[in-house]
């Protein structure tokens, strides 16, 4: 699976579940895809949430956390 077909079927479902994917999900889950190619889509590996967090420049919240 390539970064073209993870794309297209965010975005099909992110515009039939507007109310379950808000622009931070979409943010976090590219941030996702990134850091497993950096990680050449290893099998098994470690993932924080703080990490996603810090690259889209959200800050740690309680609430954010929350809502992701």
């Amino acid at each position: 699976m390539n970064t073209s077909i993870l794309s297209k079927r965010w975005f099909n479902f992110s515009f039939e579940n507007t109310e379950k994917a808000p622009s931070t999900h979409t943010a976090i889950y590219f941030s996702t895809i990134d850091a497993c190619n950096r990680l050449k889509w290893k099998q098994k590996f470690s993932f924080r949430s703080k990490e996603p967090m810090e690259a889209i420049g959200n800050e740690l919240k309680f609430n954010s956390k929350k809502d992701v």
